[in-house]
């Protein structure tokens, strides 16, 4: 059962280790959880004089990881619904409208309308005065709004309880053996489910995470080798990186869980970190079920789009676009006490009934429970009268000799409908490409059009960012 008090009582019990672990490491620094909980006491004394008020949500505006994950912490102990936004990102004030947020923690100057700006470093934080007590929230209450990749359209907002964080954290420990002497390399984005997750298991087992604030393959390998980490989380862009990065080198033996999701994981990809001994496990779920809820170890004769069983509490089934349950491919429905509230301020449709979420993802269960992806419905093609789903398509084309990234994208087109454009990067020439596709795919999904290009656009998380792509397609078809 959640505590009456999820994530303000992990960090208390996490601070009441005897002697005290280690909870956040960086470059320069590393902090034990006791002292961790007395800063984050001295700077909520510090922003409640300066005015901040505690039980209101709160926006993290912040560069680095190590400054969201302390403003996370402050949050917490005050009670605040946090909103974990990166500086830059388009549009944060209608962000900040559409949940109603007044108040905003900052590690760099930053003005918004209607909402007052703190900073991280307001200078003196050493005194505590007697009336700055913890202000924690329940459960049943909201306590993070957290952004969606927006890969395939605009991000939404969904908002987690205190209690969906606790089944989430809960159902990942069960399946990492996360323990307070372990070490989590976290190097995903922090203002993303993936990145954010990552804190929140770590604060619940009492265990130290390893902010890595940019991605350099041989440098996150050298950490692996030299920080005794244990787990790790990657999107698949990362983990080839790595694999080069690796260049023969035996993997550390303290790594034992890593975790690759936010993406199709290619066979070749998931053969060759076999091959060089990397733990993997393929993991699927969404900002909406705050993290993972399938997963499965990668083995020998894993294959493409299987992503496991549903963790503990969680159950699956298939659905057509009414809702109506269907024995092959379809929508994948969603119950279980992970789920979001809902989104912010959001007139569109949901997903929500009844307390199941029906999610965007294409896939099937197979007669042993395990679940299969293939595609998803808001990025489907239609070529010809014929449905494409682009991620199928891609995870075919990755074993064409020759090519290292490749997404299949669209243009309109007068005769097909969406005339599909296959877009890629390596050593291949696109007459090779074209030549393997005639032999491989069907007519039905044969990309039209083939283009070589020195980079595909990707989101934040490594995501294929679709709408770009499209863009892309239709300069250089139009360029000839």
């Amino acid at each position: 059962m959640p505590s009456e008090q999820p994530l303000f009582g992990w960090f208390e019990r996490a601070r009441q280790h005897n002697p005290p672990r280690l909870a956040l490491v960086t470059a320069d620094s590393s902090l034990d959880y006791s002292t961790l909980y007395h800063q984050t006491q001295a700077l909520a004394a510090c922003l409640l004089r300066a005015g901040l008020t505690p039980g209101e949500p709160l926006a993290a505006v912040c560069m680095h990881k190590q400054s969201l994950a302390r403003t996370a912490l402050l949050a917490i102990y005050l009670g605040c619904p946090l909103l974990p936004l990166k500086p830059g990102r388009t549009a944060i004030e209608p962000l900040l409208e559409a949940c109603g947020i007044t108040q905003a923690v900052s590690d760099i100057a930053c003005a918004y309308a209607r909402c007052h700006c703190f900073s991280l470093h307001p200078g003196d934080t050493g005194r505590i005065p007697a009336d700055c007590p913890p202000t924690p929230l329940s459960g049943d209450r909201t306590q993070l709004l957290i952004a969606t990749s927006g890969s395939s359209g605009c991000a939404r907002i969904t908002r987690h309880s205190g209690d969906s964080l606790h089944a989430s954290v809960v159902t990942s420990q069960a399946y990492t053996g996360l323990t307070d002497h372990d070490l989590w390399l976290n190097c995903l984005p922090m203002h993303h489910i993936g990145g954010f997750a990552i804190l929140l298991r770590c604060l619940h087992a009492g265990a130290a995470m390893l902010i890595e604030e940019d991605f350099d393959a041989t440098h996150i390998f050298a950490q692996l080798q030299q920080q005794a980490v244990t787990h790790l989380s990657l999107v698949p862009a990362m983990l080839a990186k790595l694999l080069d990065a690796q260049a023969g080198a035996s993997l550390p033996a303290a790594l034992r869980c890593v975790l690759v999701g936010g993406g199709p994981l290619s066979a070749a990809l998931a053969h060759r970190a076999l091959a060089q001994g990397w733990p993997i496990s393929i993991t699927w779920g969404m900002s909406e079920t705050a993290s993972h809820v399938a997963l499965c170890r990668v083995q020998a004769d894993w294959t493409p789009g299987l992503v496991g069983k549903p963790v503990a509490g969680c159950t699956l089934a298939i659905v057509d676009d009414q809702g109506q349950p269907v024995s092959g491919p379809g929508r994948i429905r969603i119950a279980g006490p992970m789920l979001m509230q809902g989104y912010c301020c959001t007139n569109a449709d949901t997903g929500m009934d009844d307390g199941r979420f029906t999610s965007t993802d294409i896939g099937y269960l197979d007669a042993q429970g395990y679940l299969h992806l293939s595609g998803r419905a808001d990025t489907r093609l239609n070529s010809g009268g014929y449905k494409i789903d682009p991620e199928a398509v891609e995870s075919l084309l990755q074993q064409c000799p020759g090519i290292e990234q490749v997404a299949l994208t669209a243009i309109e087109d007068d005769t097909w409908g969406d005339l599909l454009l296959a877009l890629f990067t390596g050593s291949a020439t696109q007459q090779a490409v074209a030549q393997w596709c005639r032999i491989h795919l069907d007519s039905r999904s044969r990309p039209r059009r083939i283009f070589r290009v020195d980079g595909l656009p990707v989101t934040s998380l490594g995501k294929p960012d679709r709408q770009a792509l499209a863009r892309m397609a239709a300069r250089l078809s139009a360029s000839g």
